[in-house]
Formats: structure tokens, C-alpha cells, sequence
């Protein structure tokens, strides 16, 4: 701060550890944020991951017996976050609604009608206590076959193509690859950021590198390959496949992972 007044003088080269409001030295706040404090009268540092936590994300598909209506979820969701469909349709939040939550307990209200075999699909996002990096840590770009953003470890059940595969979540909630002329296995929702099978890191957004096995034209779209598990450049064109966007190159051997939903049929 260069300068400040105080009552009608001036103080020329202040710091902005000289304010009387202010914390009285950096000493190890290096990274934290600046914010008001709870009681509304002074600036303290702050540990971003205080303020902005880290989160991991779930998808959890019950099938259900119809009778039940509890549920344990893998973890305490964040309500705001939280979507559910069954059989498709999305329920609603609250008390007089389809659902309640309670701590990682989900119970569906005495009003939503249960038939043995639908699929109850559980979205929500969950503060990760655990974690010493924000939510979206984009700061440099990757390592060769790294991945640097939002991520969270799931099943997956297929996975040939190795790190960098396109995957589907399956009926039972795991992750196979997915492929663009085979209907059931697309839209894709994750990338893996793993080799192999088994309780696996999968990124949600963010960037990807892979120097080894990727040379895209950078700025272009990428889609889901016909070729399963991978992706293209090239729109998929053939009558019965899908088009899905999943992101775009960066460079050459790296990416912006965003996958749009939303997958278009050629007929």
C-alpha cells in the first residue's frame, strides 16, 4: 500500500502489516487467502481449503426390492449438490417432497411409489477432510500422463485402453469404456486417470497430458471414438453412432476435459 491516510496526515510506505485490522506478520500463510473475519471487523489468512474444501463426487445406484426406502450413501453429501433419479424422473428435496437426508442416510418418503428392479441413481458432491489441495488445482500443467484437476477414486470394471480412456457409468453403477456406436455404453462421464481395473483415480474436469500415446491438433473438439475406450477428432459419422463432445486439445499432448452430456444420433 503506498500510501494511507490517518486523520489528516500522511504516511508514506506503509505495508499493509502496519494497518491496526490486519494480521501482524505473513510467518507461514504463504498460499492462504485474505478475508474478513466472522466477526466483521478486521482481515485475517485464511487456508483456501478452509474456505473453498476440497470435494470428491459420487454417483450410487441402488436397485431397488420395492420396499426399501433408507439408504446408506458413501459419504456425507453436500444437500445443495445432491441429484436423484428413479427410473429417470428426478425426485425432489424435503420433507413433503420424494426424499430426506440425514448425516450419509437417504430415505425416500412414504409417498414415492417402489417397484423390485428400478434404478435408484444418487449424484452429490462430498467435502473431502482428508485432502491437502483446493477443488480445481490447475496451478502448472501436468506430468507426462498425469491429470490436474477434479478427481475422484471409483470402480471401473473395464478399462483396456489404459490412462486417458473415455468411461460410461454401467447399470451397476461402475465404470466401463465407453463407445460411440454402442448406445448402452455412452454418453462418457469420466476419464481415467489410471492403468487398469479396480478401485481407480477418474478425473471429472480438468486438464490431461499424456506426451506418450497423444497427438491432437490443438484448439480442436474431441469425441468419443468408435474405437472403444478412446477418443478422436474426428465426429463420428456413420448412421446409428453418437456424437459427444468431450473436450478440446490444448496441445498436442494435453487436453481440457469437460465432457457435454448431451450426445446427438446420426441417422
Amino acid at each position: 500500500m503506498a500510501r494511507t491516510r490517518v486523520r489528516g496526515s500522511r504516511q508514506l510506505n506503509a505495508q499493509f502489516l502496519d494497518l491496526t485490522d490486519t494480521p501482524v506478520e505473513y510467518g507461514t500463510s504463504s498460499g492462504f487467502l485474505t478475508v474478513v473475519n466472522t466477526a466483521g471487523n478486521a482481515i485475517e489468512f485464511k487456508d483456501k481449503n478452509e474456505i473453498l474444501p476440497p470435494v470428491n463426487w459420487y454417483n450410487q445406484i441402488f436397485t431397488s426390492d420395492g420396499l426399501q426406502k433408507v439408504y446408506t450413501l458413501t459419504a456425507v453429501p453436500e444437500v445443495e449438490s445432491v441429484l436423484i433419479t428413479l427410473e429417470g424422473m428426478a425426485l425432489s428435496y424435503g420433507a413433503g417432497n420424494d426424499y430426506t437426508i440425514s448425516g450419509d442416510t437417504l430415505t425416500l418418503n412414504a409417498g414415492v411409489d417402489l417397484e423390485a428392479g428400478m434404478k435408484i441413481d444418487v449424484n452429490y458432491v462430498s467435502k473431502d477432510t482428508t485432502a491437502t489441495t483446493g477443488v480445481l488445482e490447475f496451478g502448472s500443467v501436468p506430468a507426462d500422463q498425469q491429470v490436474k484437476g477434479l478427481t475422484t477414486t471409483l470402480q471401473v470394471d473395464v478399462n483396456s485402453v489404459g490412462f486417458g480412456a473415455v468411461l460410461h457409468i454401467d447399470d451397476d453403477g461402475n465404470l466401463i469404456e465407453s463407445d460411440a456406436d454402442a448406445t448402452s455404453v455412452i454418453p462418457c462421464q469420466f476419464l481415467a486417470a489410471e492403468n487398469g481395473t479396480g478401485m481407480k483415480r477418474v478425473l471429472i474436469t480438468g486438464v490431461a497430458k499424456d506426451s506418450v500415446n497423444w497427438s491432437w491438433t490443438p484448439g480442436g473438439a474431441l469425441y468419443v471414438s468408435t474405437t472403444t475406450g478412446e477418443m478422436t477428432q474426428t465426429a463420428p459419422s456413420t448412421s446409428g453412432d453418437r456424437v459427444q463432445i468431450v473436450g478440446y486439445a490444448i496441445s498436442a499432448d494435453t487436453i481440457f476435459f469437460k465432457p457435454d452430456w448431451t450426445d446427438l444420433e446420426i441417422k
